[in-house]
């Protein structure tokens, strides 16, 4: 019993691992920050709080929550704090993120170019009360304690004032193990075998008051299927009131409605995923929820600090 309580464990890290590298909340292509680090204070000062509930409707289906600020620290810098919390049954993953970027001009072009350092641990909890857990059993005294990681990951991101955009991010670029837990071996991962590339279009037809926004996002981790995901989003009223689409290609293939609002200084967006494959038709689909509040409206504030 002791051995087959021991490889659950190792089943669970590795499980737990793939959790973490594979969750993403899915506005990323309305809030960029999300994904890229060199978005890092392009716009303007803002504090994003979002939700997401994957898999409704399963016992212990993941949910994942964050808060975020980010802003320009000077006008050739911006400066971002995220943190994390996500739980997928018995575990427990938080993380505190710290963004950095540098700013400059390139003919049409507004780049960044940033870097996030990630704190991380990972945890397995609820279950030293369960009767088919074995006390003492050094890892999963080990699960229990945490995971504790350092991870550090780089960004470029350009948009121009034609409206187009793209980015190109390096996740996991350096991964360390911070404990000397036993459940699992320190990672050792190529820094360039994972990336994300997205790239999008915003087309303003100011005679029917109406803003296109095409994008496109390929998603490459080295425990999960290569993604591609493809999303329109469109915008009317001055942009206050928006929607869009969204449809994921491949082994791992959804679709997704979103709406969003803004009014005054703050943006309250919802969407709702739904998976093509057979599990579905045993789950709720996924819910995601965000809420972004503009700094520099409600502060009263319009100029970026001056170096």
């Amino acid at each position: 019993m002791k051995q087959f309580f021991t490889l659950l464990i190792l089943l669970f890290s590795a499980a737990l691992v793939k959790a973490q590298e594979s969750s993403t909340f899915s506005h990323y292509y309305v809030y960029p920050i999300l994904v890229n680090p060199g978005y890092t204070g392009m716009g303007e000062h803002q504090l994003l709080l979002n939700f997401k509930n994957s898999w409704t409707g399963f016992p212990g289906a993941p949910k994942d929550y964050a808060v975020s600020y980010n802003g320009p620290l000077t006008s050739r810098s911006g400066l971002g704090l995220q943190l994390f919390s996500e739980q997928v049954a018995s575990i427990k993953i938080n993380k505190a993120q710290l963004n950095y970027a540098y700013h400059f001009d390139a003919n049409s072009f507004k780049i960044g170019a940033g870097m996030s350092g990630e704190f991380q641990s990972q945890k397995i909890l609820g279950v030293s009360s369960d009767p088919l857990t074995v006390q003492n059993d050094e890892v999963l005294q080990d699960a229990q304690d945490g995971l504790k990681l350092f991870d550090v990951s780089f960004g470029v991101f350009a948009q121009s004032k034609d409206g187009l955009y793209f980015g190109v991010t390096l996740p996991n670029m350096i991964r360390t193990r911070l404990d000397q837990n036993i459940i699992a071996n320190k990672d050792a991962t190529d820094p360039f075998q994972n990336y994300t590339l997205n790239l999008g279009f915003k087309h303003r037809m100011p005679d029917y008051g109406i803003v296109l926004e095409p994008s496109m996002m390929i998603r490459s981790y080295r425990t999960i299927p290569t993604q591609i995901d493809m999303n329109l989003l469109a915008s009317i009223l001055e942009e206050k009131v928006f929607g869009g689409i969204s449809y994921r290609a491949g082994r791992t293939g959804r679709g997704g409605l979103l709406a969003g609002l803004r009014y005054g200084y703050g943006t309250l967006m919802y969407s709702f995923n739904y998976s093509f494959q057979k599990l579905q038709d045993y789950s709720g689909g996924g819910h995601e929820l965000s809420l972004k509040f503009n700094l520099n409206n409600a502060l009263g504030k319009e100029e970026v600090p001056k170096e």
